[in-house]
């Protein structure tokens, strides 16, 4: 997640030039779509890479606490004190590094669309430029962390995520008893 400080700062137009840490021509009208342009197809090949094992990681992250979660209740009697624990603490640790992945590529999505809403306030030459910009604007898409476009993590993967995991429980709970 390299690209978090300059989605951060770098793209956002209007901030004190204390906070930036390129050149100022980057945030030139010229200059910053093509940049930026150049940016997303970097992090389109990197996610064709990494899609999968993102879309593995969260399949497994969810089937080993829901297994872990299961197995701790429904049999609870039959298990020792050190397999309850590791049980527990494998079910807990997994789920909230998950959790705190998902968070933060929900935070990375966030503040690419912020970018977008910075760069209406840009001063332009002229009208016409201006108008190009908006266009441009228009047909950008904010950088996302995703699974081969099938899985988007987004702010609200983590409730998803969270819900998932109570229900499965749940719903095995009530099936398998």
């Amino acid at each position: 997640m390299t690209l978090v400080p300059l989605l951060k700062t770098d793209f956002k137009v209007k901030l004190p030039s204390s906070q930036y840490r390129t050149h100022p021509s980057l945030r030139e009208e010229n200059n910053i779509l093509r940049v930026y342009r150049s940016i997303e197809c970097l992090h389109k090949r990197a996610m064709h890479i990494y899609g999968y094992c993102i879309l593995l990681m969260h399949l497994l992250s969810g089937k080993v606490v829901l297994y872990c979660n299961y197995t701790l209740i429904r049999h609870r009697n039959q298990l020792g004190p050190f397999q309850s624990i590791f049980l527990a603490l494998t079910a807990v640790n997994l789920f909230l590094a998950w959790t705190m992945t998902l968070e933060a590529a929900g935070r990375f999505h966030q503040d690419a669309s912020k970018v977008f809403k910075s760069w209406r306030s840009m001063k332009h030459r002229s009208a016409f430029k201006k108008k190009l910009m908006t266009k441009q604007i228009k047909s950008m898409r904010p950088l996302v962390v995703s699974g081969r476009d099938y899985f988007k993590i987004k702010r609200l993967t983590v409730l998803k995520f969270f819900m998932a995991n109570v229900k499965g429980t749940f719903r095995a709970l009530l099936t398998l008893a």
